[in-house]
């Protein structure tokens, strides 16, 4: 049933079809770090970048593949919403390194789409475009 789920969100972002796996290539990467109380510092200068995102849908999974290779598993969901104007997707999940994070996916006005991945202390992005 989960599985199910993800494919109808996904498919509700226009991410592609009834696909097993789903891949985006990376464009742009910035960061910013969060402090305890939930504030954000500024967003850092948008780095080019070249990385494979590789979404799996069949083992629930993201894998990033860029100088390092991180694999984010799918914990759960949070909602499929509507903000800003754009149907935007949030999943629990947990790195290999065993911290747990969200991710945001959101399709962009140019067609791209933005993921964000948010955890305690940090938040990184990626505009992306898919393959």
């Amino acid at each position: 049933m989960k599985l199910l789920q993800i494919l109808l969100i996904l498919c509700g972002l226009n991410l592609g079809f009834a696909q097993d796996v789903i891949k985006f290539r990376a464009l742009t990467n910035s960061a910013a770090l969060i402090d305890e109380q939930g504030n954000w510092d500024e967003w850092t200068e948008e780095v080019e970048c070249n990385d494979l995102i590789v979404f799996n849908i069949k083992d629930q999974r993201v894998i990033i593949y860029g100088e390092k290779k991180f694999i984010y598993d799918f914990i759960d969901f949070q909602a499929d919403e509507y903000y800003d104007n754009f149907n935007v997707l949030y999943i629990n999940c947990v790195n290999n390194s065993g911290d747990e994070c969200m991710l945001q996916i959101r399709k962009k006005t140019d067609g791209n789409f933005r993921l964000l991945l948010r955890y305690k202390s940090f938040a990184t992005y990626y505009d992306v475009k898919m393959l």
